[in-house]
């Protein structure tokens, strides 16, 4: 079930405070991946995720998407110089 419904709000809350302190201990700016995302994969099963209607790009396929918007429109989307 998912930890921040019913009566897990309590318990979830309270994983969620231990795993931030824990977290403080590192700086997240030096790492070269993505370990939230690791972590919650590893937190929440699939089919609640599933049911949240969450779904995750491959990294591979994420950094391909973006580098060819950045081809096609190097200054952005929402740029207001042609």
């Amino acid at each position: 079930m998912w930890p921040a419904r019913g009566e897990e709000g309590e318990a979830g809350t309270e994983t969620a405070r231990l795993l931030l302190g824990l977290l403080r201990n590192y700086n997240l700016r030096e790492l070269s991946e993505d370990v939230l995302k690791s972590l919650y994969q590893e937190l929440v099963d699939p089919k609640t995720r599933h049911d949240l209607g969450e779904y995750y790009t491959p990294d591979w396929l994420a950094a391909r998407m973006v580098s060819r918007l950045l081809e096609e429109q190097p200054r952005g989307a929402g740029s207001a110089r042609p």
